[in-house]
């Protein structure tokens, strides 16, 4: 059984990880949307203007890239430390369980000769 502190803290973990999906889908959403409303006025320059806001569009969307593989890695580390975190109760419990029986064995019989 897992204390009430550590439950607290596992789902204020697990609204972080909620927060941040949601936060990294609206911020990619956002980005896919201003390409797209910058391809259709692309199409109102002609000449070097157009060339320039091509070019501008280009680097914005190269930047968009990175940004969009950055919050994927983010995403994916958030899930692992929230998964690590929740594996983590698990573990102590364990290791504390096996400490008992090395105490049980060792430790309480040397005090009750």
């Amino acid at each position: 059984m897992t204390g009430t502190g550590y439950q607290a803290d596992a789902a204020a973990m697990a609204r972080a990880v909620q927060g941040f999906e949601e936060t990294a889908s609206n911020a990619k959403t956002t980005m896919a949307s201003l390409e797209s409303e910058l391809t259709q006025t692309l199409h109102n320059y002609k000449g070097d203007q157009a060339i320039a806001f091509w070019d501008l569009q280009r680097r914005l969307q190269e930047k968009m890239t990175i940004a969009v593989n950055e919050l994927n890695t983010m995403s994916r580390l958030v899930h692992e430390s929230n998964r690590n975190y929740n594996s983590g109760d698990e573990q102590v419990r364990e290791s504390l369980t096996g400490v008992s029986g090395v105490v049980d064995q060792t430790v309480i019989h040397r005090l009750n000769p």
